[in-house]
């Protein structure tokens, strides 16, 4: 082989080997490029999505505190306390709600703040099954103190019916309290140590029907 067809040779192997260089120099490139993009994208969802919580929760607790501020003023709450929805709070909530024949939630909504701001929602008839989980919980909580006091008898239902009603009217007049056969945040600060050893003692898996 002379010398020219050798450089000729050498030539075209430098020139095959610097295109396979700058062809994995630019698929490199080309991955870095979409990892990046990648991470620019997906950062702001991730942002979009905290700030949206955020956003979330604070609604919440706005919600909140107006709904305690409201009951607060039309006697349904000693006084707003703070922190998370507690069970004075839910059980103004549930008297508001019976007051007013509303679907009992015991829940701090935007329903429970619209219906307390706006004076003119009317009384209807009084509620007795209610809708919510928590508010089934905070009925069966007050059927079993009663009864745990000698007020009631039977297994707890979690339903607001007429034998409960009688129970708790029978329970305020014996403490001195207003005679009103309904669930509120007096009632259950005066079922005090009864209401807390046996919401303590219930079982949070027993169905309110087969509860003891």
């Amino acid at each position: 082989m002379n010398a020219s067809i050798l450089r000729a040779v050498l030539a075209v192997a430098l020139m095959l080997g610097v295109g396979i260089i700058a062809n994995v120099l630019g698929q490199h490139r080309t991955k870095a490029e979409r990892s990046d993009a990648l991470s620019q994208t997906t950062e702001p969802r991730a942002a979009t999505r905290v700030k949206a919580e955020d956003i979330a929760a604070s609604k919440t607790e706005s919600v909140l505190t107006s709904v305690r501020r409201e009951l607060v003023s039309r006697g349904y709450l000693a006084s707003p306390p703070t922190g998370e929805a507690d069970a004075a709070t839910r059980a103004a909530i549930l008297a508001f709600e019976f007051d007013h024949g509303l679907i009992l939630t015991a829940e701090p909504s935007e329903q429970v703040q619209k219906a307390l701001i706006f004076t003119h929602v009317k009384a209807a008839a009084a509620q007795s099954v209610p809708a919510t989980d928590a508010a089934q919980r905070l009925v069966t909580e007050v059927q079993r103190a009663l009864a745990h006091l000698g007020y009631a008898s039977g297994a707890p239902t979690g339903v607001l019916d007429e034998a409960t009603r009688v129970a708790v009217r029978k329970f305020e007049r014996a403490r001195g309290l207003q005679s009103s056969g309904r669930i509120s945040a007096p009632l259950l600060a005066s079922l005090g140590p009864a209401f807390d050893a046996t919401r303590a003692a219930a079982s949070p898996t027993t169905p309110p029907g087969n509860a003891g």
